[in-house]
């Protein structure tokens, strides 16, 4: 007898409806901060977002999205040509010099990554002469340094000097880390000014001014600054369990690593492994990582819900990349059946999505 095909379930209008809303949300966020509806296809805090907006692009070039759609994305000032305007970039560009005082965008920049490849666009059409004049002259103004020399660009001292100042205010000491994401330029030079004063190349003056901010010339970081790191990322997160790839402080990961692997040598004095079990340290860490608590996990989802008005978490989520595999993996155990009803209501009083199915789709 002929087997009747089985098709997949289609999900549901009502849960197309609700997907939409989400992403529209997202969207509307992302506009509130940034003053457009550009999301880069890669971007960072959400990819699932840039995929989405997208397939909008792509579905109305092929007439597959809905008149009412289109208007309420027109409404809120959506771009349906993929290339990113010139006025638009001017402005993402005079927003980067309000917060970092320059306009030297690196060419991988996180929260905007089209932005630096942009610059670097704009600077080869000046060296090849196809860049208009008035467009220059736009750039010019701004302050866009045209030249890149072999080491970089040439920031001057003052604008080091403002750059690294902030980076004290907000941390509190000046060992900006070599791969600091924020302003990888900055960790490079700080790098540098080490080595040229080891190798008798900094002028006296120059010493005397870090000197005053409290520069460790030494490349080592302390005992107390570690541990000072260490408090300022359990006051952010809630523990101390640093992820081994920590982009804002690429260090403070490695170094994590290295005082368990010196107690389990039994080379880590007692006063310091004392230190570190005041704030919580967790000194095992298991073949999957270090276990988290349930309710900590939720704290960490509410928090992220908070900032970014949903519980879809990237499973590459930088910040807290065990967070991310943690929401991937609740999707397989309750498809598998192994997650308990209590964590189900706890998750679904948060709102959280439970299908993948949609989360690209600008339909659903």
């Amino acid at each position: 007898m002929k087997q009747k095909q089985q098709h997949p379930k289609q999900p549901s209008s009502l849960s197309r409806q609700s997907s939409w809303e989400q992403r529209f949300k997202e969207l509307k966020a992302f506009k509130k901060k940034y003053g457009h509806c550009n999301v880069s296809s890669d971007y960072p805090p959400n990819p699932a977002l840039g995929k989405w907006v997208s397939n909008l692009r792509q579905r109305k070039k092929h007439g597959k999205l809905a008149d009412d759609r289109i208007l309420t994305l027109d409404a809120l000032g959506f771009c349906w040509d993929r290339q990113t305007t010139w006025k638009q970039c001017i402005h993402d560009l005079k927003a980067f010099k309000k917060e970092h005082g320059h306009c030297d965008v690196p060419n991988r920049y996180p929260p905007n990554p089209f932005l630096g490849r942009w610059i670097r666009t704009v600077r080869h059409a000046k060296k090849q002469g196809t860049l208009a004049k008035d467009k220059f002259l736009i750039l010019d103004t701004l302050g866009l340094c045209w030249v890149i020399k072999p080491h970089g660009i040439q920031v001057p001292w003052k604008q080091r000097i403002h750059d690294l100042k902030a980076f004290k205010k907000i941390h509190r000491h000046c060992n900006v880390p070599y791969e600091y994401q924020p302003n990888p330029a900055l960790g490079c030079w700080v790098s540098n000014l080490r080595k040229r004063k080891k190798r008798g190349e900094l002028a006296e003056d120059i010493i005397l001014v870090l000197d005053g901010l409290g520069f460790c010339w030494v490349r080592k970081a302390t005992w107390r600054q570690r541990i000072h790191d260490l408090k300022a990322f359990k006051k952010k997160h809630g523990h101390c369990m640093v992820p081994f790839r920590y982009p804002p402080n690429p260090f403070l990961g490695r170094w994590v690593k290295f005082v368990r692997n010196a107690k389990n040598q039994g080379i880590l004095t007692e006063d310091k492994v004392l230190s570190l079990d005041a704030l919580g340290f967790s000194w095992v860490v298991k073949p999957h990582g270090i276990p988290v608590p349930w309710k900590q996990r939720i704290n960490y989802l509410k928090a992220f819900k908070k900032e970014y008005g949903h519980c879809n978490v990237p499973r590459r989520y930088q910040p807290n990349l065990a967070l991310g595999k943690w929401v991937s993996n609740l999707r397989q155990r309750k498809k598998r059946g192994k997650l308990t009803e209590d964590k189900i209501l706890n998750l679904d009083a948060l709102g959280f999505c439970w299908s993948r199915l949609g989360m690209g789709d600008p339909n659903s």
